[in-house]
Order: C-alpha cells, then sequence, then structure tokens
C-alpha cells in the first residue's frame, strides 16, 4: 500500500502541472429556499476546449446540454444548471458520462416545514468501493481517523509522542491498512473470477470441497501475487483464473474456457477505473445551504460555503456522506402568530366595552 499511496499522491501532486486549470474540478451546489438547487462548475479555459462536448468526459459530475457555459472573461468560462428539485438533480446521475461515473453517487434533500422555521438536510453520498470486510477488522477507529487525515503526523493523538514513536505507530497503521487492502482487494477479485466460473457452468455445485477449494485457491493467490498486478503489463488477472481453474481440476477444454472468460469480462481495467481513478480525479465540493447553518461535517467552512476534499481513501472502505443541516426562519410565521395573540387578547377586552 506504500506504493499504492505514494504513486497517486505524485499524480495529485502533479494534477494541477498536468491540468492546467485545477479549478475545474470544483463543484458548487447552491440550495434555495424554495427547494430548487443551482449546480457551478468552473473554471474552464477556453482556449483548451471547444463547448461542451469537449468537457464532458472530464469533469467529475454528470452534465449534457442543458448546461450553460457562460463565459467570464476572453479565455475563461464556467458550466452552470438550475434544477427545479432535487429528483431533477438525482436523476442527471441516471446517464451519468463524467469521470467518475463507475461510482454510485447519490443526492438527497428533505425540506420540513415547522412553522417558526424550516429545516434543510442536504446529503450527497458515495458508495463505499471495497466493504466486504471491515478495515476495523485491522484498525481502531481512531487510528482509522488518523490514517484518513490530511496530516497524519500532526493529528492531535500523536502530537505528545517524540518523532521516533510518532513515526514507529503511523509505519504500524500503514502496515495494517495495507493488509486489509490487500485481503480485501483479493477478496473481492476471487469473487468476481468465482461467478465468471459460475455463470458458464463451470462449476460442479454438488462438489463438496467447492468451498475449501475457494479458500485454498484464494490463498495461493494472495501468497504469490502483491497488489502490483494491476500495475504490472506482463502479469495479468487471467493467470490468476489459471490457477483457479487448476485448483479446481477444470479438465483442459473448461480451463481454457474459464480463462478466456475472465480475458473477455476485462476485469484488470474495471479494477484500475473503479480502485484508482478516483485518486487521480479527486476534486473540490461545495455547498451553500438557506438559512443558518445548524451542523454539518465538511471539511472547511468559509463564510456560508461549506467545502469538502473528495478523494477515494474517504469512500474506500466505507460509504462517504457529506451532509449539512440548515434551517430558515419564517418571519412571517412570527408576525401572524403575534397578530393571532393580538386578536385573541383584545376580544374579552372588546366586549367589555361593548356591554
Amino acid at each position: 500500500m506504500k506504493t499504492y499511496k505514494k504513486y497517486f499522491i505524485l499524480i495529485i501532486a502533479l494534477l494541477p502541472l498536468l491540468t492546467g486549470c485545477p479549478e475545474q474540478k470544483t463543484v458548487l451546489t447552491k440550495v434555495n429556499k424554495d427547494g430548487s438547487l443551482t449546480r457551478t462548475l468552473g473554471n474552464f479555459d477556453l482556449r483548451k476546449y471547444e463547448g461542451i462536448d469537449t468537457i464532458m468526459s472530464k469533469v467529475p459530475i454528470p452534465i449534457d446540454h442543458s448546461w450553460k457555459l457562460d463565459t467570464l472573461n476572453d479565455t475563461t468560462a464556467v458550466l452552470s444548471k438550475s434544477f427545479k428539485d432535487i429528483n431533477e438533480l438525482s436523476a442527471s446521475y441516471a446517464t451519468d458520462n463524467s469521470s467518475l461515473n463507475v461510482y454510485r453517487r447519490k443526492v438527497g434533500l428533505k425540506k420540513k416545514f415547522n412553522w417558526f422555521h424550516t429545516d434543510y438536510h442536504y446529503s450527497e453520498s458515495y458508495k463505499g468501493l471495497l466493504t466486504e470486510i471491515p478495515l476495523q477488522d485491522y484498525l481502531t477507529n481512531k487510528e482509522i481517523e488518523i490514517y484518513k487525515s490530511s496530516d497524519p503526523g500532526r493529528h492531535p493523538d500523536l502530537m505528545d509522542l517524540d518523532s521516533i514513536s510518532r513515526k514507529s505507530m503511523l509505519d504500524n497503521i500503514e502496515e495494517r491498512y495495507d493488509s486489509w487492502f490487500n485481503e480485501s482487494l483479493f477478496s473481492r477479485l476471487f469473487s468476481d473470477l468465482w461467478l465468471v466460473a459460475d455463470s458458464a457452468n463451470l462449476l460442479d455445485r454438488n462438489q463438496s470441497n467447492q468451498l475449501s477449494a475457494k479458500n485454498k485457491t484464494e490463498e495461493l493467490i494472495k501468497k504469490n501475487y502483491t497488489l502490483d498486478f494491476l500495475f504490472n503489463d506482463s502479469l495479468d488477472i487471467e493467470d490468476i483464473a489459471k490457477l483457479i481453474g487448476q485448483e479446481l481440476s477444470l479438465d483442459s477444454a473448461r480451463l481454457i474456457t474459464f480463462e478466456q472468460l475472465a480475458e473477455e469480462a476485462d476485469l484488470q481495467k474495471r479494477y484500475e477505473n473503479e480502485l484508482f481513478v478516483g485518486i487521480s480525479e479527486d476534486y473540490g465540493s461545495k455547498l451553500i445551504m438557506p438559512g443558518l447553518l445548524i451542523d454539518t461535517n465538511a471539511d472547511i467552512l468559509k463564510g456560508d460555503t461549506l467545502s469538502w476534499n473528495v478523494d477515494i481513501i474517504k469512500y474506500l472502505d466505507s460509504d462517504f456522506v457529506m451532509t449539512a443541516e440548515s434551517k430558515v426562519t419564517n418571519y412571517w410565521a412570527y408576525l401572524l402568530s403575534g397578530l393571532v395573540i393580538i386578536i385573541a387578547i383584545s376580544i374579552p377586552f372588546l366586549r367589555k366595552v361593548r356591554r
């Protein structure tokens, strides 16, 4: 996992230089009092793009030709669109053509009228990628918090330790995280390959030692291969399929069929896209809520704008949900209530006057 982190940290560091326009990865969502929403994405260097068609596949959220490309100056523009409600925004993810379309994302907005104020609850979620094996089996919740922090070495729980003890603890946490990652990755890979074999009726459903064979093969794979198989062109997932087929004692014909099916499934490409595109495609998500902010899990609050940095480390082992709650005071409700109270108090007095 150290190679994995250093490799993609380098990508992230170079990303602004490669794109030349990092602001195009900033998404601003504004929630309006009536429940409508406005999204803005930018900025874009017009010298590098020719209309929306050339931008669609290079942005982290789904856009289409209904978005407006607003020119700020001779060289810069932003994309924007207004959504009448959260359902319209949510529906846009059904035809996601963005650079992060492999992730199962959902957006939600609940608006609740409470007479004197109206409550708003916004959420945007990313489905965890490797959730079959709990990370808590390897790290405590506090260690997970430390590992996922932007600067683990400066985490408050480590500040009282000397530099040697701090490094030792961080190395130990990373080593156990590596173990979890490899265990999870291989477990998912094996399950996918097993389904390929099962869907082609290559497995004997009455085989009493099927589970044993599966466990033995999984151990064999983990023993002989490392994470490098995702980056090493000389090693294909088909090689791992061959190991599985041999362990299952498939005859030559069924073994060849299995290897061909594994190749056609193109799992290596799918794994690289699903598990790693999110690291080089991290982006900033900003949100403006109506009224007074009540609660949020945002990374940064500046003025009325909430900010999150969306990167794969946040939703690799569990769902990542960005949330914010606010309330808008209904001043008319106070005026109306006051008027009702005045009338209620005045009625007995008026009756006495009439008498």
